[in-house]
């Protein structure tokens, strides 16, 4: 990213953060008003839903803007505040008031302090002069398309991502994406987006919703998927992970982090690897986590196509059985690392042979890495990572030819 980029980038996020902080300051009065009702014990259940819900909403994303008490405050009154809908006596009561007392006190730090734009610089940015454009002549390599509730939070995804290469559209509410998906999918392949971020709490249709229509209703089902939460042990998220979400990101998350998420998952979807094994049922599972891991995928159930396609693909990584009819995966290594067109793409085996000279044959061939069956899915997903990581590395380190 060049400075001009970057600075045009600090000037973005300081307007995102000033909508947030007004956000925050339009709701202090009615906040306020619903505790003076819990100070007078006078607070009903329709009062309370939606002051847990804006707290809840403040608890995933203040800390994101750089407001670290302010986001602690607002957990801490949401909890206490869900102990007082289930649990509605006066101790309940006391501990809301002091949490809402805190929150109103870390909002007033945040809310006047220096931390935002002159009013001149947001009237720039609301007339569209401070939006950062991609560098100039710089295609976008990738599409995402993200699904949130809060404006701010789409708002900081778009912004930073400027520069990198990546094209961001939006459905502003849950059903609203389901359309615009549904169109997407119908249209040609490279007009798919590369990548999905959807948000687990929002209007209408939620994150996990969204996922499963993608999944089984569209011609996305490939795309792989980036979940938003606002918490560690989101129900709706553990859900929706077997239907195919890769990936979730916890709310609050550090800009430099969620950064770094979307774009690892978006270049491991550039990754082609070949899974080569006679077992069925194993080729689809492993098909299917390294799908959802963000990988493209392809299979071969023996050892001669195994052979054509790795000519043919050219993948960036295998992952080769041993033990298979015919040609196995031994002699399948071999002529890979003897063609010296295909000797330099990587190969992890798989084998029920736990023996030192079984080993000690796959790694003298060539072998990148050996695992044994049965092998933990999450470690051998790991093992491609790494494996594929470190011929990137390789890759920048080498001189050119």
């Amino acid at each position: 990213m060049t400075g001009t980029d970057a600075s045009r980038q600090e000037s973005g996020f300081a307007v995102i953060t000033k909508r947030f902080l007004d956000r925050v300051e339009a709701w202090l009065d009615g906040a306020r008003s619903f505790n003076d009702s819990l100070k007078a014990n006078a607070w009903t259940e329709t009062d309370l839903d939606p002051i847990v819900m804006q707290m809840h909403k403040f608890a995933g994303s203040a800390r994101t803007f750089g407001f670290e008490d302010l986001n602690d405050a607002a957990r801490e009154a949401e909890e206490a505040l869900l102990e007082l809908q289930f649990a509605p006596c006066n101790p309940s009561r006391e501990r809301a008031i002091q949490a809402m007392d805190r929150f109103f006190v870390e909002a007033e730090v945040a809310t006047r302090g220096p931390t935002t734009p002159s009013g001149a610089e947001a009237a720039r940015a609301e007339a569209g002069e401070d939006r950062a454009e991609p560098a100039p002549g710089a295609p976008d390599k990738y599409h995402v398309f993200i699904v949130c509730g809060e404006d701010e939070v789409r708002d900081l995804v778009d912004r930073s991502l400027a520069g990198s290469g990546v094209r961001i559209s939006s459905g502003v509410t849950g059903d609203q994406a389901m359309d615009r998906l549904d169109a997407l999918a119908k249209r040609a392949e490279e007009d798919h987006p590369d990548l999905l971020i959807l948000d687990v709490d929002m209007p209408g249709a939620r994150g996990v919703d969204i996922l499963s229509f993608v999944k089984t209703q569209t011609g996305l089902g490939d795309v792989p998927v980036l979940m938003l939460t606002r918490r560690d042990a989101d129900e709706t998220v553990s859900s929706g992970l077997p239907v195919g979400a890769p990936d979730c990101v916890v709310m609050p998350s550090d800009v430099a982090d969620l950064r770094e998420r979307v774009l690892g998952t978006l270049e491991r979807r550039s990754k082609t690897i070949l899974v080569v094994d006679d077992d069925h049922l194993l080729s689809e599972l492993l098909q299917s986590r390294l799908h959802q891991a963000g990988f493209t995928v392809h299979t071969a159930e023996h050892g001669l196509l195994a052979l054509e396609r790795i000519r043919t693909l050219r993948p960036d990584l295998v992952i080769l059985d041993v033990m298979m009819p015919g040609l196995d995966g031994i002699s399948v290594l071999r002529q890979v690392k003897e063609e010296p067109a295909l000797a330099d793409i990587p190969i992890l085996m798989l084998s029920r042979k736990t023996g030192a000279v079984a080993i000690g044959t796959s790694f003298e061939i060539g072998a990148h890495d050996y695992v044994t069956k049965p092998f933990d899915l999450e470690d051998l997903v790991a093992r491609a990572k790494g494996i594929l990581r470190r011929g990137e590395r390789d890759h920048r380190a080498s001189p050119p030819r």
